[in-house]
């Protein structure tokens, strides 16, 4: 599946290896854009040990590798998952 910049219509899930997500106060998708900027997305759970986030408008904003990386935050006590890598394509020019 491509992914390209300012795209929406896209949720994404992050399975981690962690046993049970339920009980995590925080859930997000930190990211690291091709840039360098660093951010986050709020997530939510999905089943047991994964995290989603419904991308928005402006999210996908630039176009290169992002690397994404599941956090839990159970009261203060942080758990992360491993760092993956998304390549976000640059769409064609619309008509």
């Amino acid at each position: 599946m491509s992914i390209y910049k300012n795209q929406t219509l896209l949720t994404i899930t992050l399975d981690t290896s962690l046993t049970d997500l339920s009980t995590a106060t925080t859930l997000k998708i930190l990211y690291r854009k091709p840039s360098g900027a660093d951010g986050f997305w709020a997530g939510s759970l999905s089943g047991v040990s994964s995290i989603e986030y419904s991308i928005l408008s402006g999210d996908l904003d630039e176009s290169g590798s992002w690397q994404l990386q599941a956090q839990a935050d159970y009261s203060g006590n942080i758990g992360n998952g491993g760092i993956v890598h998304m390549i976000v394509k640059e769409p064609l020019p619309g008509v």
